[in-house]
């Protein structure tokens, strides 16, 4: 399956009992006779097995388990890296990426190997790994690579999640050429009505960062959230002050109403005093009160 295909439950189950099983009579090791590869499969599966609900084996226990995976790729060392198949190195990065910054030395490592590939990957595996990079705060020495693949690659079969996530990875690196993202755009634009609330959040980051002005998308953006979201107080602000920065960036009629109409959506979701306060219009002032303050400055000047 491709770096983000789902592997049975019970088999992720039995994985990591066995992967922490082996480790704990291995004195918390790899053992040196497992294929990289095959490691690259653990973690991936330790990965996906971290956030399921129930889980048998404890969050210490993986965690531990995930960190040996992580330290055991680390040490053997470029040529590890270099020899996994793009599917694989995709893997390894996605479920970095997934459990956090436990890779340490083999996040840096990553980013190098990205580069050296960057025009070989698969568009699904190039999204993966850019998003895992850029969310674990590494940016590598030739990033561009990777931004030069993004704009060249062929997206027609690519889900909106791995859009989504393409486009953000750029987006926190500030990666890429506005009129050379283009095709990514539109191909997001298609895509724009199976987008998860977040999934809006980190568009609508990535089209303001990278300065791509495409005011259709943006309205689908819109279009959407109206729908789904988000609604809770701290999305809500969020996204409004999207709305708000693209409209004041590139203003025209239709954009000056991206932030409002999103507000009022917001508003009858209950959100009225995080979200809408801000576009209040300022209070008018009391003429009869300005009025008796203006007398009164009339009257001291008098007396003296």
């Amino acid at each position: 399956r491709d770096c983000q295909g789902e592997c049975d439950p019970v088999f992720a189950e039995a994985t990591a009992a066995r992967t922490v099983y082996v480790l704990r009579n291995n004195h918390g090791r790899v053992p040196a006779d497992i294929a990289d590869g095959d490691i690259v499969l653990v973690l991936w599966v330790l990965a996906q097995y971290h956030t399921c609900p129930g889980s048998a084996v404890g969050a210490f226990e993986l965690s531990t388990a995930s960190q040996a995976c992580a330290r055991a790729l680390a040490a053997r060392g470029a040529r590890a890296l270099g020899g996994l198949k793009d599917v694989e190195f995709a893997r390894m990065c996605w479920a970095l990426g997934r459990l956090g910054d436990i890779g340490g030395p083999l996040v840096a490592a990553a980013g190098a190997e990205a580069t050296r590939r960057a025009a070989k990957f698969r568009a699904p595996d190039l999204a993966h790994v850019v998003w895992a990079l850029a969310s674990l705060g590494s940016r590598p020495a030739e990033a561009s690579r990777l931004a030069d693949a993004a704009e060249a690659a062929d997206l027609e079969a690519v889900s909106s999640a791995e859009l989504v996530r393409l486009a953000g990875g750029l987006g926190i690196w500030v990666l890429g050429s506005a009129e050379r993202l283009k095709n990514l755009w539109s191909e997001l634009g298609w895509h724009y009505n199976d987008f998860t609330s977040e999934e809006l959040l980190i568009a609508a980051r990535a089209t303001l960062r990278l300065g791509v002005r495409e005011d259709r998308f943006v309205r689908q953006l819109l279009e959407r959230s109206l729908c789904i979201g988000p609604f809770d107080p701290e999305g809500s602000k969020e996204l409004l002050r999207y709305f708000e920065q693209y409209s004041q960036r590139w203003p025209c009629e239709g954009n000056g109403r991206l932030a409002m109409d999103y507000a009022l959506a917001a508003a009858r979701r209950g959100n009225v005093c995080e979200v809408t306060a801000r576009l209040a219009p300022p209070p008018r002032p009391d003429e009869r009160l300005e009025g008796l303050r203006e007398a009164r400055r009339v009257a001291i000047r008098v007396m003296m």
